[in-house]
């Protein structure tokens, strides 16, 4: 998923400031170069430097949340989240409050959520990203694991299903063995026994699939 973004003691996100004060531009560009290479808990302090600098910057303060997300620091990452929720509106950028920003916005919330076990604020953050963002794949899936975290698996298997839907209607390849994987879980919670070994089949299969391309 384009939105995949993943407990420690919190610490504080945005540093205290020094005599001098640097542009949030050369603080946002090391931030960005270390977040494209993956280098996440590295991307913090300059993402967190340049969000100090330049508050109303959402996409600034998403990437930040998303890099904290990354080093399991949830708690952080919600503190940000919500910053950025607060932030007034720019009538200058015509990008901003998308409903692609809003959806991802409640995503990564619903993402530190669930790792938080907070499940029931989870399940609402991942509602409001589908609100904003219907076709959202990622938040649809998440939805169907948090309800099945919560142990409500009928209402789970019926997003997790939808999920799956989606998925094969889009075409992309890959992708199908967690939901599949997921489905199985909750149906075998619910006893029916025989549709969670025909998903745990298709699990399998599609991990077979996933080492043959990794090994050619």
């Amino acid at each position: 998923s384009s939105w995949q973004v993943a407990e420690q003691p919190s610490h504080a996100v945005v540093p205290p400031s020094s005599g001098t004060r640097p542009g949030a531009g050369s603080f946002m560009a090391r931030g960005l170069e270390l977040l494209r290479s993956r280098r996440y808990t590295a991307a913090i302090d300059p993402l967190a430097r340049a969000f100090e600098r330049q508050p109303g910057a959402e996409r600034l303060g998403e990437r930040l949340a998303e890099c904290l997300i990354e080093a399991e620091r949830y708690e952080d990452a919600l503190d940000v989240l919500a910053r950025v929720r607060t932030l007034p509106a720019d009538p200058a950028s015509s990008e901003r409050a998308s409903p692609r920003d809003r959806a991802k916005l409640e995503f990564l919330a619903a993402r530190s959520l669930r790792r938080l076990a907070r499940y029931g604020e989870s399940e609402a953050a991942a509602r409001r990203s589908l609100e904003a963002l219907p076709g959202s794949l990622a938040s649809r899936s998440l939805l169907g694991q948090v309800l099945a975290l919560d142990s409500r698996h009928e209402e789970a298997v019926a997003e997790l299903e939808r999920a799956l839907s989606m998925l094969e209607a889009s075409g992309v390849p890959g992708g199908r063995g967690q939901l599949h994987y997921l489905l199985a879980r909750s149906l075998r919670a619910l006893g029916r026994h025989e549709q969670a070994a025909r998903h745990l089949r298709e699990f399998r299969a599609d991990r077979e699939k996933e080492a043959a391309a990794d090994g050619r």
